[in-house]
């Protein structure tokens, strides 16, 4: 499930949650938001299996540009035999294979770099979106165990708590 939507869930929770007189705090269902990050440590792994992925693209990206540069070389060498055999023609097609040659290497390392610089892009912006939505639930849970704890001081002082109509 979509951390975001998991999010959306946590704040209705905390929104249906019963307020706390004078503290500004909210009780909420412990039973309901115990699920409610069962579900987003679930949804975490998702994340970081899209990261993989960008890696697993990147890894393709790098092998499709190293093929290509060997298809490149091979019919640089090619064409460099065939030039060869018409011995009229021997330093023309020598200079033509190393142009081609150094071609494919200039296409291979530009596509390689390339490659490189996507997949690192979208892991870094997987990870700023990751960090983000932990420090979402990080916030979220900071306030709710502040509620707690209020809660069960004002629970645990009954010096504190006065009975209705007294």
């Amino acid at each position: 499930m979509d951390v975001l939507h998991l999010l959306d869930r946590l704040e209705e929770l905390i929104g249906e949650g019963f307020g706390v007189p004078g503290t500004g705090r909210v009780m909420v269902d412990r039973q309901r938001l115990f699920e409610l990050f069962d579900e987003l440590r679930a949804s975490i792994p998702d994340s970081l299996e899209h990261a993989t992925e960008v890696l697993q693209q990147q890894d393709r990206l790098l092998e499709d540009a190293r093929m290509g540069a060997q298809n490149l070389r091979e019919e640089a060498e090619a064409a460099y035999r065939q030039k060869l055999d018409q011995h009229d023609l021997v330093r023309a097609a020598h200079a033509e294979a190393e142009r081609m040659v150094d071609q494919g290497r200039g296409q291979a390392q530009e596509q390689a770099n390339q490659a490189h610089h996507e997949a690192a892009e979208r892991l870094r912006q997987t990870n700023e979106y990751i960090l983000l939505q932990l420090r979402r639930v990080e916030t979220t849970l900071d306030t709710q165990l502040t509620a707690i704890q209020v809660a069960i001081g004002e629970m645990t002082e009954p010096d504190r708590v006065t009975p209705k109509g007294a």
